[in-house]
């Protein structure tokens, strides 16, 4: 309606609100400036009601291709291969089995896993000396790498999440790996707190920061 307005000599457009500008359409005579269109406005009554599509009930079976093809789509996304996490040896998270590489191919660029300081080899008695083990700093245990750990020994860099970022803590011995709770809080380095709240739909939720302590391991020995 506006452009209608306009292209009939009038001017400031915005200036008018629309009952306005119906009244100035009504009294306006049209001169050799205007347009030789005619416009046609039809009224059309808008109806509520929603056309129903009319369905069979009971709907009827599937045909035998498409529930074949259902059953082998779920079995294809939950095949083994798919589900199944292990091991990477450059950062000792669990991820997925597509996703990993064999250590074997990139055993020519773990060089830049070699650290001085990081690990250590397990003494029996406090006579036996304090000896590292030698060789890239990674988990003899697995066999295979993460994507994003290879590509950074691709570019020759050390992984940020990587064990030889001073994360590495060897195999857990046979004596710590059926303690108690109350066993773990004794030989533990560091303490954790944090305050969380129940919320309406019964789930928690934390609401301050984690605050970490440092437990007096060699008091309690004592």
């Amino acid at each position: 309606m506006r452009k209608l307005f306009v292209s009939h000599g009038y001017n400031h457009v915005n200036q008018y609100k629309k009952n306005e500008i119906i009244q100035l359409l009504e009294k306006h005579s049209c001169t050799s400036r205007c347009p030789q269109n005619i416009s046609v406005f039809q009224c059309i009554s808008e109806s509520n009601t929603k056309p129903t599509i009319s369905a069979p009930f009971p709907p009827r079976s599937l045909e035998p291709d498409l529930v074949h093809k259902i059953i082998s789509d779920w079995t294809d996304e939950f095949h083994s291969t798919k589900i199944v996490e292990i091991g990477c040896a450059v950062c000792g998270q669990l991820k997925l089995c597509t996703n990993m590489t064999t250590l074997k191919s990139l055993k020519n660029h773990l060089h830049v896993l070699e650290k001085t300081g990081v690990t250590r080899k397990q003494r029996k008695s406090a006579s036996d000396p304090i000896t590292e083990i030698e060789g890239p700093v990674i988990d003899h245990s697995c066999a295979h790498v993460c994507e994003p750990c290879r590509k950074s020994l691709r570019n020759g860099q050390v992984p940020r999440i990587s064990l030889a970022n001073g994360l590495w803590i060897g195999n857990v011995p046979p004596e710590l790996q059926c303690l108690n709770f109350t066993e773990r809080l004794l030989i533990q380095k560091v303490r954790t707190n944090c305050c969380f709240v129940k919320v309406s739909s019964g789930m928690r939720k934390m609401i301050s920061h984690v605050i970490a302590f440092e437990t007096p391991v060699a008091k309690v020995y004592e």
